[in-house]
C-alpha cells in the first residue's frame, strides 16, 4: 500500500522537527556541506511542486477523457445515421445501383 501525499508530508514535517537535525552535515559530490535540514527541507518543496504538476496534469487528462467520450458519442450518432439512411423511392421509382 502506497503512502498518501499527507501521509509524505507528516513524514517531511516530523523530520524537519527533530531535535539538532540542523547540526547535522552531510557533503555533496561537489564537497559542498549542507544540513540535513536543509536537504531535507528542499526536498519536501520539490515533491509539493511534484504534486501540484501532477494534479494539474490528472486534471487535464480527465478533461481530455470527457471531451472524448462526448465527441466519439456525437460522431458514433453521425455515423450510424448516416449508415442507416435509405432514402425511400417510389415503388414506380427504378433504382440505379
Amino acid at each position: 500500500m502506497s503512502a498518501t501525499t499527507g501521509q509524505i508530508i507528516a513524514n517531511f514535517d516530523k523530520i524537519l522537527t527533530l531535535p539538532f537535525v540542523d547540526d547535522l552535515k552531510v557533503t555533496d559530490v561537489d564537497g559542498v556541506e549542507s544540513s540535513v535540514y536543509t536537504i531535507m527541507l528542499n526536498c519536501k518543496t520539490q515533491y509539493e511542486a511534484l504534486q501540484s504538476r501532477t494534479v494539474e496534469i490528472v486534471r487535464n487528462l480527465n478533461s481530455y477523457s470527457v471531451l472524448q467520450d462526448v465527441c466519439l458519442e456525437i460522431i458514433l450518432r453521425e455515423f450510424l445515421s448516416l449508415c442507416l439512411y435509405r432514402p425511400s423511392y417510389p415503388s414506380s421509382t427504378p433504382v440505379m445501383g
